[in-house]
């Protein structure tokens, strides 16, 4: 339909986003660029970051949220820039450099950065609160009024009610090595982990419903229909039944996988068909 030139690092550590008509790109120098999801135009692009002795302008996070763009980046700032135009709306200079990563419920914003949860207000990077887990704080996803936050050192699943900023339950995980919770998802009354296996978890109590056997370090898991299909970074697509966990079956997907730890090439679900990237040049959509 069209094709744009965007001067990003290959492969991208971030992917790109949609939101109505913009398409939002990561860019390397720590710059984002927006551009029409209908015709290609280019619409606006971020500076280049100023980047001073030690610091690493690196973008770690990108969300989308309302009418703004929010970026974290490894210096330890956290921006929010105009969807329509790209200007600055705000920005918060942080205290220290670790992961961080972003979710939002529309109005606030939640950073994880190293043991602290934080909320902002999306309309003016106000502080609301911020929490001590005790923890590293890995992926952090919002589903209704809960959020789940990855506790990486100690490879476990925090549930924080937003009401209260209260923990629901807490769970940790056997045969899964610190650091290695890789993604998080959620379907209905479920949630995913992928780090060497997937971990089917309740989200009402935290309690493993099934996990699968070792299968080498997982992407981002999709589901279609009741399976569940995840590949790993060398050149297996693996198959689950979602209820129950049991094995459905393998596919041999790619036969000469990168020695990289972070292909971003996980598989996803639409119309019907699952579609697997497989390498820099080639996608297969396959028939479940």
């Amino acid at each position: 339909i069209w094709q744009a030139a965007s001067p990003s690092d290959t492969p991208l550590n971030l992917p790109p986003l949609v939101s109505g008509n913009y398409l939002i790109v990561p860019e390397k120098n720590s710059r984002i660029v927006a551009f029409s999801t209908d015709t290609g135009k280019f619409l606006w692009r971020t500076p280049a970051y100023n980047q001073t002795k030690g610091d690493s302008p690196r973008l770690i996070s990108v969300i989308v949220v309302d009418d703004k763009v929010i970026a974290a980046r490894l210096n330890w700032s956290l921006a929010a820039y105009e969807i329509t135009n790209g200007n600055l709306a705000w920005e918060n200079k942080q205290s220290g450099r670790s992961s961080l990563n972003l979710a939002s419920d529309g109005k606030i914003i939640y950073l994880g950065e190293k043991s602290f949860l934080q909320a902002y207000d999306a309309s003016n990077g106000n502080l609301l609160w911020q929490k001590d887990l005790n923890s590293y704080i890995g992926n952090v996803m919002v589903v209704g009024k809960t959020l789940y936050a990855v506790d990486l050192a100690k490879s476990g699943l925090i549930a924080i009610d937003l009401s209260t900023q209260n923990v629901i339950w807490m769970d940790y995980f056997e045969g899964v090595n610190e650091y290695d919770i890789r993604c998080v998802r959620v379907d209905d009354d479920k949630l995913l982990l992928s780090s060497e296996r997937i971990i089917a978890i309740s989200r009402m109590d935290g309690l493993v419903l099934w996990k699968s056997e070792n299968l080498g370090h997982l992407e981002c898991p999709v589901v279609l229909g009741n399976r569940l299909y995840v590949r790993n970074i060398s050149t297996t697509l693996f198959a689950f039944d979602l209820s129950t966990g049991e094995d459905k079956g393998k596919l041999t997907v790619q036969s000469n996988a990168p020695t990289k730890f972070y292909p971003n090439r996980s598989p996803v679900a639409a119309q019907g068909l699952l579609i697997v990237p497989v390498n820099d040049h080639q996608i297969i959509a396959y028939q479940p």
